[in-house]
């Protein structure tokens, strides 16, 4: 970290194993973020954001137990500004309609590089905490 400020803190909901561990895997080498948490149901994704806070949370849009747009709602609920950012497979054109639809501060493609994978969690974070 530059200048000892503290790392930004992000929580996981993916239930793909796949991206899950290669998202865990970028965040991990990411000087300025500390994964603080990982879940792969939005039910799990609200009990653990209660508990460890995180300043952002990055959300697959596709969940088997829960619909982007009211998670979004609960995981606000449970941590008051949290930004979150919504991540999924569906081409870009769709993703950006569905992020603005949920009101979530930012967007991400799965098929993006690492280097663009973190911007947006650094996006996020910055329209949310300045």
């Amino acid at each position: 970290m530059q200048g000892g400020s503290s790392p930004i803190t992000v929580l996981l909901c993916e239930d793909s194993l796949g991206f899950r561990m290669l998202a865990s895997a970028w965040l991990d080498d990411a000087d300025d973020m500390e994964l603080v948490g990982v879940a792969e149901t939005g039910s799990a994704a609200v009990a653990l954001a209660k508990e460890v806070r995180p300043q952002v949370v990055l959300l697959d849009h596709l969940l088997p137990d829960a619909d982007s747009s009211t998670l979004v709602a609960r995981l606000r609920a449970a941590v008051p500004g949290v930004a979150i950012a919504l991540v999924s497979g569906m081409p870009n054109e769709q993703l950006a309609t569905e992020a603005g639809r949920s009101g979530v501060e930012a967007f991400c493609s799965k098929a993006s590089e690492p280097g663009g994978f973190l911007t947006v969690v650094r996006e996020a974070h910055a329209v949310a905490h300045g």
